[in-house]
């Protein structure tokens, strides 16, 4: 039997789609975010992003955010600031 259910909600459920998509190699397609979140991963994000972006830890394209190798070593640091 199920004791307990767990409901999340958007921002929880976007953030957990960032750091599991950061955890790949391709990191995060915004096209697939945009479609599943109806919002834009870089509007949302755009404080994280830019910080981990200058401190050269995310690689931000026109088409997917990535960790950069330095981002990887420090991911825990970077998963940590998307969470609400």
């Amino acid at each position: 039997p199920i004791v307990d259910i767990e409901k999340i909600d958007i921002e929880m459920e976007m953030a957990e789609y960032i750091i599991l998509g950061l955890r790949l190699i391709k990191g995060i397609n915004k096209k697939e975010f945009m479609d599943r979140y109806k919002v834009s991963v870089d509007k949302t994000y755009e404080k994280q992003l830019k910080k981990f972006s200058n401190q050269k830890l995310l690689v931000n394209d026109r088409d997917n955010i990535r960790l950069t190798k330095l981002g990887l070593d420090l991911s825990n640091m970077v998963f940590r600031e998307f969470l609400p």
